[in-house]
């Protein structure tokens, strides 16, 4: 998880913004959940 947060850290003094990294996170995440089978997605 910290390097999770120096990657975040790195990526916003680099370019100054947060969503990429907030998009991607809510992305994976949302990926894990529906292949775990905790998240019903339509079909």
């Amino acid at each position: 998880m910290f390097a999770f947060g120096v990657i975040v850290a790195l990526f916003y003094r680099r370019f100054r913004q947060l969503w990429p990294v907030v998009f991607a996170h809510m992305t994976t995440d949302l990926f894990a959940l529906a292949s775990a089978g905790e998240l019903d997605l339509p079909t």
